[in-house]
């Protein structure tokens, strides 16, 4: 029994090192085969490499094959620490005359099942190039060629919006979010999972979304949307749009993008102006006082209060801990979201 756990735990670490699993993912795998090895018996990488529809019988070996490059690449470190040189296996420049004898050394040594057990970054899918060759993908951001005395008006004819592109250095140009979604895909994920920012309601969602990459290496970004930050058609799906934001930029961290994402801004409200949501608590809350009553404005709401307070002292809606909380509160927003829950409950009852 102890060597068959020895084999499951080689598989576990084969899968780690040559096939970039987490160790979760790796222990998930060799689970997926482990049953059916005690049966058939053999070589449990075999096994797995079987079942999942590759050939790498040349793997049948790999245990011995990585103790052996192992213990080659000591004997090439002690080669390069002799001669004070740089030597590094993938291959750089060395001193002393001894390249071509670690060189060498290196390709014999290197099993060719070894290629990605070596840790060796993968290259990097080419975003720019897919940019250049793919121009649809780029737009103008409006809001800052206007400010920057670009354009007259945001509205403008896609004609004219290519004209204006071509003058402008990337500053002004926003990328689609398809194009996030095409390099993610080209590049290779494991999985892509999201996780809440505080409690969303109808103004408000925020979300981190990491990815895991092909290489094991993971990457987040926090994307949030209110009412503030999104447009006038956007703000009424926050949670999508906290969703592709977040994905946006862990994308654009994975690839060092500095470009902005289209769906990372929103409209930008004029100074000392506040979009008033259509939609939320303080809304509901607003809308049960006039039906019910009669009241419209804020300062009116709360003079009723005050006027419940002193015909029902038994049953007060504001509580003594909350008359200086109450006194600072300006507009129906201020209010908190349990309060607003609690009051609408008791208007309705009227």
């Amino acid at each position: 029994m102890a060597r068959k756990k020895k084999d499951y735990y080689t598989l576990i670490k084969y899968l780690e090192e040559n096939h970039g699993f987490s160790n979760k993912s790796a222990r998930e795998n060799a689970d997926e085969v482990y049953e059916k090895w005690l049966e058939e018996g053999g070589n449990i990488i075999g096994l797995w490499n079987k079942t999942r529809g590759e050939d790498l019988s040349q793997e049948d070996d790999f245990q011995f094959k990585v103790e052996e490059f192992e213990k080659q690449k000591d004997e090439a470190k002690n080669i390069r620490e002799e001669n004070k040189g740089e030597f590094i296996i993938s291959g750089i420049k060395h001193k002393d005359g001894q390249d071509e004898k670690l060189e060498n050394l290196a390709e014999k040594i290197k099993p060719a099942s070894y290629s990605k057990a070596e840790n060796i970054e993968p290259q990097k899918f080419d975003w720019e190039k897919y940019l250049e060759e793919n121009p649809q993908f780029i737009a103008l951001n409006k809001q800052m060629a206007k400010s920057y005395g670009k354009i007259d008006d945001e509205k403008i004819s896609k004609k004219k919006e290519r004209e204006v592109l071509e003058t402008l250095d990337d500053k002004f140009k926003i990328v689609l979010l398809q194009f996030f979604k095409d390099i993610a895909h080209k590049q290779g994920f494991a999985s892509i999972n999201y996780s809440p920012i505080g409690q969303a309601h109808e103004g408000y969602a925020g979300l981190v979304c990491s990815i895991q990459w092909s290489n094991s290496q993971i990457t987040s970004g926090v994307g949030d949307a209110h009412y503030n930050n999104t447009t006038s058609f956007t703000k009424h799906y926050c949670g999508p749009m906290a969703e592709n934001r977040s994905f946006v930029r862990a994308v654009k961290q994975f690839f060092n993008i500095s470009l902005l994402g289209a769906d990372e801004i929103g409209e930008t409200p004029e100074e000392g102006e506040k979009k008033e949501p259509s939609t939320g608590p303080h809304v509901i809350l607003k809308k049960v006082a006039k039906e019910k009553l009669g009241v419209i404005t804020f300062s009116k709401f709360k003079e009723y209060l005050k006027t419940q307070l002193k015909n029902s002292p038994e049953n007060p809606w504001i509580k003594v801990e909350e008359y200086e909380e109450w006194a600072n509160y300006k507009d129906w927003p201020d209010v908190k979201k349990s309060k607003i829950a609690e009051l609408v409950e008791n208007i309705k009852k009227l």
